[in-house]
């Protein structure tokens, strides 16, 4: 008798096909974006419901502009560490 094989996977589900990620993602979204928002004059906050309703399903640039439409602070991705692409 051959000795039982074990494999190794490691599986990457960027589409959400295999878990739901978006909503893990955007709490945490909501989280980092309600803590710096308090820090700009302007910023719009969200409950968290309302949050995921308005932006489910859209890039993380349109989330930043649309909360930070009215702040007095410009918050310009492009110039973030991370490149804008990671936000698309």
């Amino acid at each position: 008798m051959k000795p039982e094989r074990h494999h190794q996977v490691v599986l990457f589900d960027h589409d959400g096909t295999v878990v739901d990620s978006e909503a893990i993602t955007l709490k945490s979204a909501w989280n980092l974006t309600t803590e710096v928002a308090c820090e700009f004059a302007g910023a719009r906050l969200y409950e968290l419901h309302d949050f995921v309703k308005i932006f489910a399903g859209k890039p993380y640039k349109e989330i930043l502009a649309q909360i930070y439409a009215n702040s007095l602070t410009t918050l310009n991705v492009c110039k973030c560490r991370i490149s804008a692409q990671c936000f698309d």
